[in-house]
């Protein structure tokens, strides 16, 4: 007769009620399963009938930061990195050898957001011309929230994502003005999978200059050599 493990049991039990208890009672839930940083992880996307394809290539050190290299197709990068709050931006290069610092790093994607339900931070950027000298400056107002679970086709298959809404409100030093708003869908061990983006710019009267709308959607992914 096989003979039971009760303490097992017991010990599987109680592990499942305290896990239960501490979600209950309001213990952070990490999710950097949701923005995977893993060297040649690769993203692609289809927008308004066009292909982008992202790349982890690579490293870059940032004061000291040793910084993910988000590579884009159109020979432009992103340095970001898992930091203890969350997935930041440390600096945007173009394809023309410019560049944008942020201080502090600009968060794109809050650990624990679910727990928190608002992020909100400010920010400075100076933007530099490939010799590095200063060109413009100004601020962003950053606001991140949770906005829930949904389940959402993609690629034909029936993916679980949470849902995140950022608006970044930007002041520029030379009184002109803009604002974005991203709506995106994050799935756990694939990272982004939708977004809806509405970028606005302003005049120094606040009248409205440009108006832009993106639409996109995740095609194909490689995660941990997974495709």
């Amino acid at each position: 007769m096989k003979i039971i493990n009760l303490n097992f049991i017991l010990t599987i039990t109680l592990v499942n009620l305290l896990c239960s208890l501490s979600f209950v009672y309001g213990e952070e839930e990490d999710l950097k399963d949701y923005f995977p940083l893993s060297q040649d992880n690769k993203w692609i996307y289809k927008s308004s009938g066009e292909v982008t394809n992202i790349k982890i290539r690579g490293t870059q050190k940032i004061k000291e930061r040793e910084t993910f290299k988000l590579d884009y197709d159109f020979g432009s990068y992103d340095c970001i990195n898992l930091d203890d709050d969350g997935v930041r931006l440390y600096r945007s290069i173009a394809s023309n050898g410019s560049y944008e610092e942020y201080a502090p790093p600009l968060m794109i994607f809050p650990r624990f957001i679910i727990n928190n339900k608002t992020f909100e931070e400010f920010c400075t950027y100076t933007c530099y011309n490939k010799k590095g000298e200063v060109e413009h400056s100004g601020s962003l107002t950053i606001k991140i929230e949770f906005a829930g679970r949904e389940t959402l086709t993609i690629a034909k298959k029936q993916i679980d994502c949470i849902k995140i809404i950022t608006t970044i409100l930007n002041k520029a030093a030379d009184g002109s003005s803009g604002k974005n708003k991203t709506t995106a869908w994050y799935a756990r061990w694939i990272g982004k999978v939708k977004s809806l983006e509405t970028e606005t710019s302003y005049d120094e009267s606040g009248k409205v200059t440009k108006t832009n709308n993106e639409r996109a959607e995740l095609h194909r992914w490689l995660i941990n050599e997974f495709f």
